[in-house]
């Protein structure tokens, strides 16, 4: 016969005189009184009418002494001064004696809970396959008989009930307990809590770092469970949508998702780019107020953390992962290409879909123009006179005189090199390909571009060549050699 192995109970429930004591508390209340003065003498009735096959004898003493010993134990727990001097349940929990016993007893108990959970895991773990399956199945029988979702709906009929009759129930009742908590909460205390926990934190990540790198093993079939993961949650989501697409008729999916558009609430939509939009001019004004005259806060602020971001960074580090990020980019729109070659109906349908595309992309830039043509011109005519008055063009112009003399800068500095860019980029080029492709473009698209170009070039030229009649200026040089050659070119 197999030795059975016997579990103990836990050193506290036995000699711990402070497990005792909680015991005792707990059991001299007045809740506790009532329940045993009630429960024990049933309990004791109960066994003395279980008994089967014991004779007349046995069967009247077991009453007899089931009946006095719960007649005492009734009279002893319900006695009416025992019952008013013994404490209620819930004034335990001021009492710091008890709060100090039932805190030092927590671990304990827990400990209990999770050596019994160890011992029948071990047990389990230990059991064939298909006892496994037939135990976990006997579990998820029982556990699922639709009482938790009965109680789950009769909650929320009670809460619909509510909110129909009062829809502010909650928030009224909710109010002064909540005033109450947000009173007494010292949300100072809190800052500080965060604060001074960061140290502690960083010490806690770092040792956890440090212990588990001790096992590297480990580190890596933790890290290769994220792509487990990330497939179950694809694999979830392409069911939940192949399913939808599988058994929804394309109205139907319409309709749903129409719904749930024309349901959205447009004015909660509405106040929150309200409140967006005034909490960013709210963020400038403030940047502005708080800020020297003409200098906002936020640029000296962003300044100093940036500075001594960019000051803690390793810069060839940074220039190699720049570098190797644009390699990367390079790499998979390689592959992707290489993929589409080998799959060109892929590659074909992109191609003849573009058309679809830009098509959706110029109707939605045609109904809008079309809208601001139908507008009454003055008021267009206005706003586009208020944008342009209040064009920076002093700003677009320092940006024209700054990147001109970067070019000429750059231009004088390495001529030759930039000379032999440009010739060897002309070397690489096929003249005589390009040379064909503006003869071929000229032949098939010359004559239909003609009118445009008749309505368009005259005015263009005229502009042009008015830029070279004489004036005294500092340009006119300049000017004088181009009416030169253009005039040998016109012999």
């Amino acid at each position: 016969m197999e030795k059975q192995e016997k579990f103990s109970l836990p050193s506290g429930a036995t000699e711990n005189p402070a497990f005792r004591e909680l015991l005792e508390q707990i059991s001299n209340t007045r809740e506790m009184r009532l329940l045993a003065g009630n429960l024990i003498p049933e309990l004791i009735r109960l066994w003395a009418v279980s008994g089967t096959g014991a004779g007349m004898a046995r069967s009247t003493f077991r009453k007899s002494v089931a009946a006095a010993a719960g007649g005492s134990i009734r009279n002893a727990m319900l006695d009416e001064q025992g019952l008013a001097q013994a404490p209620e349940l819930h004034t335990l929990a001021g009492d710091p004696g008890f709060a100090r016993r039932a805190s030092a007893q927590a671990g304990e108990m827990a400990g209990s809970v999770l050596a019994v959970l160890t011992k029948t895991a071990g047990v389990i773990e230990s059991l064939d396959v298909n006892v496994k399956k037939e135990l976990i199945e006997t579990i998820i029988r029982d556990l699922s008989t639709g009482k938790s979702a009965t109680l789950i709906t009769s909650c929320l009929r009670a809460v619909n009930d509510i909110h129909k009759n009062e829809p502010g129930f909650l928030a009224r009742v909710l109010a002064p307990e909540f005033e109450k908590w947000l009173r007494n909460m010292d949300f100072g205390e809190l800052k500080e809590v965060l604060e001074s926990s960061t140290p502690g934190i960083s010490t806690l990540v770092q040792m956890i770092n440090t212990t588990l790198w001790k096992y590297p093993a480990k580190v890596i079939s933790l890290v290769v469970l994220l792509p487990s993961f990330i497939n179950i949650a694809l694999d979830a989501i392409a069911q939940t949508a192949g399913s939808f697409n599988e058994k929804g008729t394309p109205d139907m999916v319409a309709d749903v998702l129409l719904s749930v558009l024309k349901e959205t609430d447009a004015r909660a939509v509405a106040r929150l780019i309200n409140e967006q939009a005034e909490m960013i001019r709210g963020f400038h004004v403030g940047c502005a107020l708080i800020g020297e005259p003409g200098s906002p806060q936020l640029p000296n602020d962003l300044s100093t953390v940036l500075d001594a971001v960019f000051k803690g960074i390793n810069r060839d580090v940074l220039w190699k992962a720049r570098g190797a990020l644009a390699d990367l980019k390079s790499q998979a729109s390689c592959a992707l290409t290489d993929v589409l070659a080998d799959n060109p109906d892929i590659l074909t349908g992109i191609l003849a879909s573009n058309s679809a595309v830009h098509n959706a992309r110029i109707r939605a830039i045609s109904h809008r123009l079309s809208t601001l043509e139908g507008f009454v011109p003055e008021a267009i005519t206005g706003a586009m006179g208020h944008s342009l008055a209040g064009l920076d063009v002093q700003e677009g112009a320092s940006i024209i005189n700054s990147a001109a003399a970067l070019l000429t800068r750059l231009l004088d500095a390495r001529p030759e090199e930039i000379k032999d860019k440009a010739k060897a980029l002309v070397d690489a080029l096929d003249l005589y390909g390009v040379s064909q492709l503006m003869e071929t473009t000229g032949a098939v698209v010359g004559q239909a571009l003609r009118p445009l170009a008749r309505a368009v070039v005259p005015g263009l030229a005229r502009g042009l060549f008015s830029a070279l009649t004489a004036e005294d200026d500092e340009f006119e040089d300049t000017a004088e050699a181009a009416r030169k050659t253009l005039a040998d070119l016109l012999k």
